[in-house]
């Protein structure tokens, strides 16, 4: 099984298995980001050292249009590094689904290379969200 679906079957279990139970807390819609609301589960994120595991669920406004159909939401779990401003994408999935459910729409493989945050960006908003930035 290819890396990018172990890691998606296991946060699709991991999702399925919390949301029911777990609290999803909405994040900071911020004039960066204005075509859907953005949550995270709180369950799903792990912190090791100065590391971030942080997963973003987005459900949007209006569906975004992929070959494979239509999506209504979006699961991008990234890991970050808070002292130096990195992140590295881990799982990027779109569903035709709301908050992360029904059938993959979309996957991009993610590099697994750590890049900077840019300043004034979506990415620099949910690197202050996963590292408790204000």
């Amino acid at each position: 099984m290819h890396r990018t679906s172990k890691l998606l079957l296991a946060l699709s279990m991991a999702l399925a298995s919390t949301t029911a139970m777990a609290e999803l807390v909405k994040l900071d819609n911020s004039d960066l980001f204005r075509s859907g609301t953005l949550y995270t589960d709180p369950a799903l994120n792990k912190k090791a050292g100065n590391v971030v595991t942080f997963t973003i669920i987005t459900d949007y406004d209006n569906p975004l249009g992929f070959r494979k159909g239509q999506a209504y939401s979006h699961i991008d779990q990234s890991a970050y590094d808070c002292e130096k401003k990195l992140v590295k994408s881990l799982v990027d999935t779109h569903f035709d689904g709301r908050m992360g459910k029904g059938n993959v729409v979309n996957s991009y493989d993610p590099s697994g290379n750590w890049n900077p945050v840019n300043p004034g960006t979506r990415g620099e908003q949910d690197w202050k969200a996963a590292c408790g930035k204000k």
